[in-house]
């Protein structure tokens, strides 16, 4: 069959989609021919026209298909070539590579505390106790760091997880440009099945409908639920481990410094002025960011774990989406073999309906009902070379008895027909009825026994 194709030298002039029914635009603007639509032969003219006419010689047409027969053996080389493409179905496998967690992609705030520079201790101890508390509140406590790890990973999976698991029928999905190229196979099929079929194909329109989901299987389904919540497993991914293995919190309060100003507070009994001691703690901030710095790097350095534990998830939904692709593109080949099987056992049932002869046809028929007539007659009279009487005699009986087999003969083919064509009939029961009929049958009864 004949279809158009598309290069990558249009640039989405628009020319051909608005002539064509058989252009589409896509979404970026640029000219796209429509699977599963062959170029009819009463419109090969105006398509050519369209051809000539892109300014950017984008368009050609072009020859497709697998079938190089018509009919049932042109079936039978669809379903072949259908058959491998299934066999041959493959969706790409993910890696590590392909779904990277880089701590450098997430923006993680630095804690800021209000208690830093505070004068308002008592004491170098108390100064050093709030120190501890609020880096503590702020920074290494499980309330603090656990919001950040879970905003990381519901970003990751939002960012990376996301095109795995979402409906395969939109276009951010991974297994979108899957579905298209199995839904374009089945298009371009069924439109080779009526290229070589034409009126005969009996398959429904129905049958080139394609949809799977990433979630068709129970196990499938079960995967990417937990895909889906890849966020919980922040709490034992193992970064806030590796953290506290590099650094404790000492390591951390080490940065911040404590100090004390003197605060005047008055006079004494003789005059003279009292101050006391205002602790307070500077470089909590340095301190935060240092913790940061090293939270980072425990999440690089767990990444290719937390990033393992994704692909074997991924991978199993890719799997269950291959084998469900292949389950249904088997069903299409059992469709599609099952009606051609009907169709041959529907062929081999009917009884075939003896063609009606032409006039031609009937001449020649009456040539041999005369001979065989002729021939049973006895030698003897053969020999004896009848008179005049003798051969009207001969000739009357030889035009009753073949007109009679003809009108019979060629009465019951008209009975037999299988379609309705009442002007054809009309005309092969004249002909049976043709005044010139004997004269034919006369004319070769007399051309035969002239060479007695």
């Amino acid at each position: 069959m004949k279809q158009i194709k598309v290069n990558d030298k249009c640039t989405g002039c628009g020319l051909c989609t608005v002539e064509s029914t058989y252009l589409k635009e896509n979404a970026e603007g640029d000219a796209e021919a429509i699977p599963g639509v062959s170029i009819k032969e009463s419109d090969m003219k105006m398509v050519q026209k369209i051809v000539a006419g892109c300014p950017e010689n984008a368009l050609e047409i072009v020859e497709t298909g697998n079938a190089v027969s018509k009919g049932k053996a042109g079936v039978r080389e669809i379903i072949e070539a259908l058959k491998q493409q299934c066999d041959s179905f493959r969706v790409t496998k993910v890696c590590n590579s392909d779904i990277k967690l880089k701590a450098e992609d997430y923006y993680i705030s630095t804690p800021y505390s209000v208690k830093d520079y505070v004068q308002k201790y008592s004491s170098e101890n108390a100064a050093k106790s709030a120190a501890r508390e609020e880096f503590n509140r702020l920074c290494y406590s499980e309330s603090a760091y656990r919001p950040i790890l879970k905003k990381i990973f519901v970003e990751y999976k939002l960012n990376i997880l996301k095109p795995y698991y979402t409906s395969t029928n939109e276009e951010n999905s991974f297994f979108y440009p899957y579905n298209q190229k199995m839904k374009e196979v089945l298009a371009n099929t069924y439109a080779e099945l009526l290229d070589v079929l034409g009126e005969e194909c009996k398959l429904p329109q129905s049958w080139k409908d394609f949809s799977i989901s990433v979630q068709e299987s129970e196990v499938a389904e079960l995967t990417v639920s937990v895909l889906k919540n890849f966020e919980e497993r922040s709490t034992n991914s193992g970064i806030i481990h590796e953290l506290k293995n590099i650094s404790g919190i000492n390591d951390y309060l080490s940065d911040i410094d404590v100090d004390y100003d003197e605060e005047y507070i008055g006079e004494g009994r003789f005059g003279k002025s009292k101050y006391k001691k205002v602790w307070y703690f500077t470089g909590f901030n340095t301190a935060a960011k240092s913790y940061i710095d090293d939270l980072k790097w425990a999440i690089n350095y767990m990444s290719s774990d937390i990033e393992e534990g994704a692909v074997k998830l991924v991978n199993c939904i890719i799997e269950q989406y291959e084998s469900e692709v292949k389950a249904k593109l088997n069903q299409k080949i059992a469709e599609l073999e099952q009606c051609d099987k009907e169709e041959v056992s529907s062929e081999k049932n009917v009884t075939k309906s003896p063609e009606v002869p032409r006039e031609k046809d009937i001449e020649v028929d009456l040539m041999e009902m005369q001979e065989e007539q002729l021939d049973e007659m006895p030698q003897e009279q053969i020999a004896s070379r009848p008179n005049i009487s003798q051969l009207d005699s001969l000739l009357s009986h030889i035009e009753r008895e073949n007109s009679k087999k003809l009108y019979e003969n060629v009465k019951l083919k008209i009975e037999n027909l299988n379609y309705d064509a009442e002007a054809d009939v009309q005309t092969k029961k004249n002909l049976v009825q043709d005044n010139l009929l004997a004269g034919r049958v006369v004319g070769v009864a007399n051309e035969y026994i002239s060479k007695l």
